[in-house]
């Protein structure tokens, strides 16, 4: 049956993913899991990947990994599981293979862009802090407001996208420091990126990158982990 579904797989995976340079392989049964299938291509020097596998603790769980993404589907015989692997096609097609390619033509923000937010941050965010009123309302409502912008640059190409991710990387500095007490910006040594940081007690410090959340949450297509989680968690610590 595990044949089977290797087969099934393979069939609706394996056109497109050829097209697109991976190619298909597969491991061993693991304690917890059993490996169906693995997509990988290396372009450039970079190597990219997802893998589809069995959840032998949870009967009839079918997972995608990969890329920074993991989602479940549920299959009782092999007409749904062969549905499943339709719905990981879709995703594939609508989103997952943009996110890849996205990956691949991807600029980092220089060093003179993380220069100029951390010095100008106040006349960058001015405009889009007031339009949006974020000073005046809930800090999980202004994160929601400055997620929810972000999510529309998921599908922009980083070229297109930068001058706004610069604008929401001000925005999310102005407010950790609007709402967060004790917080302050610094640079450690030979750090990428500035920090805002809190000082939670007299031995504690608490430190986030605004304009490394805004991008890793761009990178990954994920405001979920990378801003709400990452604020929240900075908000309780």
């Amino acid at each position: 049956m595990i044949k089977t579904y290797k087969s099934i797989i393979r069939d609706i995976l394996e056109p497109e993913a050829s097209k697109r340079g991976f190619v298909y392989s597969s491991g061993r049964r693991m304690i917890a899991t059993k490996p169906l299938a693995y997509y990988d291509r290396i372009v450039e020097g970079k190597k990219q990947g997802y893998e589809i596998i069995q959840d032998l603790l949870d009967d009839g769980t079918v997972i995608f990994r990969g890329f920074g993404v993991e989602k479940k589907y549920y299959y009782t015989d092999e007409n749904s599981f062969k549905e499943c692997i339709l719905k990981i096609e879709e995703y594939l097609e609508n989103e997952g293979y943009f996110i890849l390619d996205k990956n691949l033509q991807i600029n980092k923000f220089s060093r003179e862009d993380v220069l100029y937010v951390e010095k100008n941050y106040e006349m960058l965010a001015r405009e889009y802090v007031s339009n949006r009123r974020l000073l005046q309302i809930d800090v999980n409502d202004a994160i929601d407001i400055i997620s929810n912008d972000l999510e529309k640059l998921f599908k922009v190409e980083w070229i297109a996208a930068k001058e706004k991710l610069i604008e929401l990387s001000a925005a999310l500095t102005v407010v950790m420091l609007h709402f967060f007490s004790g917080t302050y910006i610094t640079r450690y040594d030979n750090a990428e990126y500035y920090y805002v940081d809190r000082i939670k007690d007299i031995s504690i410090v608490v430190s986030e990158a605004p304009i490394q959340l805004i991008y890793d949450a761009y990178i990954e297509c994920d405001c979920e982990t990378w801003l709400k989680d990452f604020i929240s968690s900075y908000f309780d610590q």
